[in-house]
């Protein structure tokens, strides 16, 4: 665990911490072998060198990146308008994806992008 990743998510918005560390655990359970890191005002996770993962707290709430794209293009149409960007989807819930329902896809998709990295 990376102690600067901690102390973002300890000085993120109160209302922002239960879901960032739920991102956090979400991502070290699939993909262990990552390198935690913090960049640009967010965690990354690296795989090789390769910023694979990470997610942030910003004004629209907590976001959650996955850097393979090509995962991302694969459920466009589940995420919607969830998707803000080539590799960013807000984390909350819509009429079509209940909050439930984006945390099973979340974590399939970060598996799936693990295993594009190889792990």
């Amino acid at each position: 665990m990376n102690p600067e990743v901690t102390e973002f998510i300890a000085s993120a918005p109160q209302g922002h911490r239960p879901v960032l560390e739920l991102l956090r655990r979400m991502i070290h359970d699939v993909m262990p072998a990552a390198e935690e890191t913090f960049q640009n005002g967010f965690a990354v996770y690296e795989v090789d060198g390769e910023w694979t993962a990470g997610f942030a707290s910003r004004k629209k709430g907590p976001m959650l990146y996955i850097m393979v794209t090509s995962v991302l293009d694969e459920h466009a149409e589940e995420l919607g308008r969830l998707r803000s960007g080539r590799s960013c989807i807000e984390w909350k819930g819509s009429k079509t994806l209940p909050l439930d329902e984006l945390e099973l896809l979340a974590e399939s998709m970060l598996a799936q992008a693990a295993h594009a990295r190889g792990l």
